[in-house]
């Protein structure tokens, strides 16, 4: 007897919502270890490790074409995503994008705007461009095959 619906689709949609829910205890965890000065790490560890195990379950629950659609939006949005990190790598290190904007950010938005701060904001934008060019593909996808 099995516990997991039956069909594929509902459970894409479970696995979905499960990773929804763990990507929500993560933002949750997060803002508990700002207010409470708490360590959350290991417990942030796990929610990872198990969005990863449902992000597979996921893909290997959708169908030949969702997931050749899913491919080939990860290969545009991601190779405009690390065209765009180049370019603002390439224009901070020539001094052609002054990083006085930046750092003015990183002033109002961090306690304490320092190498460590400026490196983790640096190492979580590359991500974050390459899921925003994934994002961006794919509604681009999914707005012309409506």
């Amino acid at each position: 007897m099995t516990t997991l619906p039956v069909s594929q689709n509902k459970r894409r949609v479970l696995y979905r919502n499960l990773m929804i829910a763990a990507i929500a205890l993560l933002g949750v965890l997060a803002i508990a270890s700002r207010i409470f000065d708490v360590n959350v790490h290991g417990v942030a560890l796990v929610v990872v490790a198990i969005c990863a195990v449902l992000s597979f379950l996921q893909f290997n629950a959708l169908d030949e074409v969702a997931k050749q659609a899913h491919y080939i939006a990860w290969y545009w949005g991601g190779l405009v995503a690390l065209i765009a990190i180049s370019v603002i790598g390439v224009g901070l290190s020539t001094d052609f994008i002054s990083y006085a904007p930046v750092q003015a950010w990183l002033e109002t938005w961090t306690n304490n705007p320092n190498e460590e701060t400026s490196f983790l904001l640096g190492l979580i934008a590359s991500p974050t461009l390459l899921m925003l060019g994934f994002a961006a593909w794919w509604a681009a996808y999914w707005l012309r095959r409506r």
